[in-house]
C-alpha cells in the first residue's frame, strides 16, 4: 500500500522508479570513481580514510552498482541503456577500467550490455569481464557467507582495481 503511494504517477511529487534507479546507479559509480579507491593509495592513507568514514558506502556501491545498472536497463530499455548511464559507465571505465586483470577471458553476454558493443567496445569488454567474474564468484566458494548477495562485491574490484 505504501509502496503504491510513493510510486504512483497519480500523486504529485511521487518517486519515479526509473529516475531513482539511474540516480542510485550514478551515486554508486561516482562514489567508486573517487580518489580514495585508487589502487596506489598506501596503507597509512587508506587507514586514515577508513577512520574518517570514506569507505562507508563501499560495500553497497561495489556489490550492487552492476545490478542497479542491469535493473535500470531491463525496466524500460531492454536492449539499451540511457545515455546518462552510458556516460557514467564510460567515466567509470576511464577512471578504474585500466586495472581490470585479464583473468576473466570468457565474457558473459548480457542483453543490457549489447548497446555498448558497438558504441564502446572496450567498456563492453570490461563490464562483460566483471559480469563473468561476479557470476563465477556467486557459483563458487568465493562467497563469504550465505547472507552475501548473489553477486559478490569482488567483481567490482576488477573494474576498480582494488584488491
Amino acid at each position: 500500500m505504501i509502496n503504491r503511494f510513493f510510486l504512483s504517477s497519480q500523486i504529485s511529487n511521487a518517486i519515479n522508479p526509473q529516475e531513482s534507479r539511474i540516480s542510485l546507479a550514478a551515486c554508486c559509480i561516482k562514489y567508486l570513481c573517487q580518489h580514495h579507491h585508487h589502487p596506489t593509495i598506501d596503507e597509512n592513507a587508506r587507514s586514515d580514510l577508513i577512520l574518517v568514514g570514506a569507505y562507508r558506502f563501499h560495500y553497497y556501491a561495489s556489490s550492487f552498482w552492476l545490478k542497479i545498472v542491469e535493473d535500470t536497463s531491463l525496466s524500460n530499455w531492454p536492449d539499451s541503456l540511457p545515455n546518462e548511464l552510458i556516460d557514467l559507465l564510460e567515466i567509470f571505465h576511464d577512471t578504474r577500467g585500466k586495472n581490470t586483470p585479464e583473468t576473466c577471458e570468457k565474457q558473459n553476454e548480457k542483453r543490457f550490455l549489447q548497446c555498448l558493443k558497438t558504441k564502446n567496445p572496450k567498456l563492453y569488454a570490461n563490464i562483460g569481464k566483471v559480469v563473468s567474474f561476479q557470476d563465477l564468484c556467486s557459483a563458487s566458494g568465493f562467497e563469504l557467507k550465505k547472507s552475501t548477495p548473489h553477486r559478490c562485491c569482488i567483481g567490482t574490484d576488477l573494474l576498480m582495481g582494488v584488491r
